[in-house]
């Protein structure tokens, strides 16, 4: 977090919701749900999808590449889809 006289400034938003912590209890049970998928997954590097390495889609079979996402905001957005089709 960097503050001024006239403003916060948050560099993630993973930083801005534990300030806020406007994150609902549902929205959090889904995101550990999520992250139990994420933390093995061979595409996570440190907490980035990997755009450089891919997998396979559970579902389809395809090819996927990461998405490059910051893991821990990507598994609180309700709308966010994981690239292998794992949640």
């Amino acid at each position: 977090m960097i503050c001024n006289k006239n403003y916060t400034y948050f560099e993630s938003a993973e930083e801005l919701i534990k300030a806020v912590d406007v994150v609902d209890i549902v929205t959090k049970t889904i995101s550990k749900k999520r992250l139990l998928h994420c933390n093995p997954c061979p595409l996570r590097q440190g907490n980035t999808c990997s755009p450089s390495i891919y997998g396979y889609h559970v579902v389809t079979g395809d090819r996927k590449n990461g998405c490059g996402c910051n893991i821990s905001a990507k598994t609180l957005s309700r709308s966010s889809q994981c690239p292998l089709g794992k949640w």
